[in-house]
């Protein structure tokens, strides 16, 4: 936990700045694609809906590749289910080893692994290999936890946790399922001694958990993203009782209305020393089939790096809101973070489902 917290925090140093990549210009990015064996088509597939952050800065991403390598095309292909179809396809297409078949997701989802929704693991060898990191958040990102402006029984993370132990079942806790907000929420439980058995889980969308905890109709508990939390609280209809990040150190203008909302460190009962392993944090990544070439990889995590040289991109990738930018790491350094998040996860929802 401790490697990826100071992985993801070394972004704040590389925020804004250029990145080196070998290609340089469109002509050379034909030609190098042509000379790894690069197709004239490549499928991008995205595990959610179109319109979520994942959604909007992989297609950000695909843009910039069209851009910098316009003999291929790139086709983008969004799923209305639980991401499974797509993970399926990219797990099995282990003869598509020239980068035809990418897919971009965050290794929160490896939760739907260990929770039985996928049928693999985005941290198998056998089955994918991470390329590169997306465009994502450089703070790193926390995942908020809100309740309804009317809620009374609790007002707080620590009253609600005592709320849930002197009536099991009753609390009704939303997220959405293949997101670190998963993960976030089980390790906090977790961590007071309140397992799935105590509690209701009521699974959704993201943006139907918005209007659930807004209305307070659906559920009690939602935990969303600190971007959306924002629009929310600022809206007066909810109240955020923790933010699940370690600092407010890049706190930006947009997440103003989260100031005052507890972090981690600040809940009463977490031991200093446990609480940076009470916050996840892993980047939106690109992965491809297992038996794609080192040397493609390679190339791939290049490219996409030189996204933070164009000025018209970074713009769009700046209108995502908060700290947005692309994140920069090794084919090493994004195979660790895949393997450090399995085991965590792997130990999160094996302890939360226990009895």
């Amino acid at each position: 936990m401790k490697k990826i917290v100071a992985l993801l925090l070394a972004l704040v140093l590389l925020f804004g700045l250029a990145a080196c990549g070998t290609p340089k210009n469109n002509e050379g990015n034909n030609n190098e694609a042509k000379q790894l064996g690069f197709p004239k088509e490549v499928t991008v597939y995205i595990p959610q809906k179109e319109g979520n952050m994942l959604d909007k800065s992989g297609r950000i991403m695909v843009k910039y590749w069209e851009k910098m390598c316009p003999d291929t095309k790139f086709t983008i292909k969004n799923t209305t289910g639980n991401g499974n179809d797509h993970a399926k396809i990219v797990a099995e297409a282990q003869k598509a080893n020239d980068g035809s078949v990418i897919m971009f997701h965050g290794a929160g989802a490896i939760s739907q692994f260990y929770s039985g929704e996928w049928d693999y693991n985005l941290a198998d060898h056998k089955y994918f290999k991470a390329i590169a990191g997306n465009i994502g958040q450089a703070q790193p990102s926390g995942a908020v936890t809100l309740i309804s402006a009317d809620e009374t029984r609790f007002d707080s993370i620590e009253t609600l946790i005592e709320y849930i132990k002197a009536h099991p079942k009753e609390v009704r806790i939303s997220y959405t399922q293949g997101t670190p907000h998963e993960v976030r929420i089980k390790l906090i439980l977790n961590y007071f001694g309140v397992k799935a058995d105590d509690v209701t889980e009521v699974p959704g969308s993201a943006q139907d958990i918005r209007t659930w905890v807004q209305g307070h109709t659906n559920t009690d508990v939602a935990i969303i993203t600190e971007t959306q939390a924002a629009q929310d609280v600022r809206g007066g209809k909810v109240k955020g009782i923790l933010n699940s990040v370690a600092s407010r150190d890049l706190y930006t203008e947009d997440l103003a209305p989260l100031k005052d909302i507890p972090i981690v460190p600040e809940i009463k009962g977490v031991k200093a020393e446990d609480a940076m392993g009470l916050v996840c944090a892993w980047p939106m990544t690109m992965y491809g089939p297992a038996s794609m070439p080192d040397d493609l990889c390679q190339w791939i995590n290049d490219l996409c790096a030189t996204i933070l040289k164009d000025e018209d991109f970074m713009k769009q990738v700046k209108a995502l809101g908060s700290t947005n930018t692309y994140q920069i790491f090794t084919l090493k350094e994004i195979d660790e973070l895949q393997q450090d998040a399995d085991q965590q996860i792997k130990k999160v929802i094996e302890q939360f489902n226990k009895k």
